[in-house]
């Protein structure tokens, strides 16, 4: 018997955080996993390698961890998801 494996949709998350300290960076996740990247000066980030379907993506300030902003995404399977966050 033949078993066929199905390859797990990966796709990209991008966005921005915007904020009152330009050049404060933010980390950014998908919730409940332990990987993570860092905001460039402007804000922008780019999450690679996420699952297709409905994710969580969180954001959190470096310089104040209590203080973070979650977003209910959809990743599809045909593209990239755009998520931004404001923290003014």
């Amino acid at each position: 018997m033949k078993t066929l494996w199905r390859r797990k949709e990966l796709r990209t998350v991008q966005g921005q955080v915007f904020q009152m300290a330009m050049g404060v960076a933010a980390k950014i996740m998908v919730d409940g996993l332990p990987s993570s990247v860092d905001t460039d000066p402007m804000g922008n980030f780019t999450l690679n390698n996420v699952a297709a379907g409905a994710q969580t993506i969180k954001a959190t300030l470096n310089s104040h961890p209590a203080m973070f902003q979650t977003q209910p995404v959809r990743v599809t399977a045909s593209g990239s998801v755009n998520v931004n966050f404001n923290f003014v």
